[in-house]
Formats: structure tokens, C-alpha cells, sequence
């Protein structure tokens, strides 16, 4: 795999210097390191819904199942996951039973997953596209770069949108995954989403 130019130390301590800050509330600071202790296993059904419950208390909404989704043809990727082409057939039979959401079940894999399977949502997405466009309307600088849309994750119950955005996701995690590794010190991709996640707070 090529590298990424703009992946590297000087572009992390750009983002540093954007969010002086690296608290989010006192509700994610208490309760992370709890769910990290926990060590949870995506082995079943019964599994993901307690991962979702947990995505879901980070959030403002009530996660709505959807019965209709195939569970049982999701399930057979279970034991190949956070493997790439995976976890994009899992997260795209799982998303449409989940509210729709590329970002709960983003949260919710990333409990089972936490160095593979990173998080996203509107403020990540925001922090992202400061960092790497050229400007709000302009394209993003290096096509290498996942080229995150500012309305990631609003899809209208379209598959083909909901696939190109799991793309556009899978390529984020792939982009944290690869920074990591090109910085010199103990930076998580966690590290990086909560500074990016800062990064579009503030915006």
C-alpha cells in the first residue's frame, strides 16, 4: 500500500493545535474507559445489541430496530471481522436495521474493534473536511484521502448511497489506521477521531 503524504506528525500537530482541549463531556470521559475495560466480543445477535445499546447512550436518539434486516446473513461475517471486505457486507445489512445509521453502528462495532474499527460522526466528518479541503466547497487536497461528503451519513434509504458512504467510511478508518502508524509516539486512531471530532465542534 502507497503511504499517504499528508498522513504524518506534521498534519497531527496541526489538528493538536486546532483543539487545545481534549475532553468531550463528562459523560464520554466517565464511561469510555469503562466500555474499554470491558472488552466486549461480537459473537452473536444478542452481542451487537448490547454494543448498540452502548453506541445509543452516546447519542441523542432511541436506536429503532428493523426486523426486516437479515441478521442471519450478517452473522456469517461475524468471525471474519474487522477484515475490510467483512466489515463492509456486515455494516451494510446491519446499517438499514439500526436507524439507518452509518454512525450508531460505527460506534457500536468500535467497542468490539477499537484499534481497527474507528468512529464517526457529523463533527468527525466536519473536523475531517477542515483538515484536508481546500476550502468548504472545494475538493479534498489528496485523493488518497477519504473524501468524506458533509452530508455523510444522509442517505434516504438509497443502497447504492448507503454502500458509497460505507466506502467513504471504510476508507476513513483505513486513512486513521495508516497515521497512526506514521506517528512516533503511543496516538491511538481514538486520539485522532477525538481531535477531529473537537476540530468540528468548534466549527
Amino acid at each position: 500500500m502507497n503511504t499517504v503524504p499528508s498522513l504524518n506528525s506534521k498534519t497531527y500537530k496541526t489538528l493538536c493545535n486546532k483543539t487545545d482541549v481534549t475532553d468531550i463531556d463528562a459523560w464520554y470521559d466517565k464511561t469510555y474507559p469503562l466500555f474499554q475495560k470491558g472488552k466486549f466480543k461480537l459473537a452473536n445477535h444478542e452481542d451487537f445489541l448490547i454494543l448498540v445499546s452502548l453506541a445509543y447512550s452516546w447519542m441523542p436518539t432511541v436506536p429503532v430496530y428493523h426486523d426486516s434486516g437479515d441478521w442471519e446473513e450478517a452473522s456469517q461475517y461475524l468471525k471474519h471481522l474487522p477484515e475490510q471486505e467483512a466489515l463492509r457486507k456486515f455494516m451494510e445489512l446491519v446499517v438499514p436495521m439500526i436507524n439507518n445509521s452509518i454512525v450508531g453502528v460505527s460506534k457500536a462495532l468500535h467497542f468490539a474493534y477499537p484499534n481497527d474499527i474507528s468512529i464517526i460522526d457529523s463533527n468527525v466528518v466536519k473536523g475531517w473536511r477542515k483538515l484536508f479541503y481546500k476550502t468548504e466547497t472545494e475538493g479534498y487536497k489528496d485523493p488518497a484521502i477519504s473524501p468524506l461528503p458533509i452530508n455523510f451519513g444522509s442517505f434516504n434509504g438509497r443502497k447504492s448511497t448507503m454502500s458509497r458512504h460505507i466506502d467513504y467510511y471504510l476508507r476513513y478508518c483505513n486513512n486513521l489506521n495508516e497515521w497512526t502508524k506514521n506517528l512516533d509516539n503511543d496516538v491511538t486512531p481514538r486520539d485522532i477521531e477525538t481531535r477531529l471530532y473537537l476540530l468540528g465542534k468548534e466549527l
